[in-house]
């Protein structure tokens, strides 16, 4: 390798280094960040997927739509648009129906606790009308 290969070949290691040594430092700010946002989004949220496995309760609760509703608020902290879609949700198949019969727990892949999370949509509601 000549002396101008070497400076070229050097330069572009020290680039590279430099490059990567600022990638590094960014990547991790920006995992540090993400991960902070997600924490404030998903905390108090429901761990559901929406995968439709708990439907077929037999008093016709919507629980994915109760969930997603749910958790939209507690992403977004919007109370009118809370309360308009759970409004908007048929009143036989809102979560305040729920007996708790534990129907829709044993179907869930998730291992919800299915009642007792809709019981918890249906206070968020009280509390905030």
């Amino acid at each position: 390798m000549n002396r101008r290969q070497f400076l070229k070949f050097g330069l572009f290691a020290a680039i590279g280094t430099f490059t990567l040594g600022i990638y590094k430092k960014v990547s991790a700010e920006t995992k540090n960040s993400t991960e902070k946002e997600l924490s404030n989004t998903t905390a108090d949220t429901i761990a559901c997927t929406y995968c439709q496995q708990c439907e077929g309760c037999p008093l016709g609760i919507d629980i994915p739509k109760n969930f997603n509703i749910y958790n939209q608020y507690k992403a977004d902290n919007k109370k009118e648009n809370f309360i308009s879609a759970y409004e908007s949700i048929n009143a036989d198949n809102r979560a305040d129906k729920c007996v708790s019969c534990g129907i829709c727990k044993s179907k869930c892949p998730q291992k919800l606790d299915i009642p007792t999370l809709l019981q918890e949509v249906t206070a968020l509601y009280k509390k905030v009308k």
